[in-house]
């Protein structure tokens, strides 16, 4: 059986997807309105340029923990 940490998930939400966006130049993140509240807010997160990476994941892991 193959395990997913949510430490794994949030490396990539930061790192991959967080980036992918700014990296490519596309200029803005897409947006999500059909998504679930908690979810569009990890992406904020994970979008939030001006905080560094470590932060970011700090912050999502303290709000999927409430």
């Amino acid at each position: 059986m193959t395990n997913i940490l949510f430490d794994d998930i949030i490396d990539f939400l930061v790192e991959i997807r967080g980036q992918c966006w700014l990296e490519k130049n596309i200029g803005i993140a897409s947006i999500h309105y059909q998504w679930d509240n908690l979810i569009n807010k990890v992406f904020d997160i994970g979008n939030e340029h001006s905080i560094d990476l470590d932060t970011r994941k700090h912050k999502i892991r303290a709000l999927i923990k409430t």
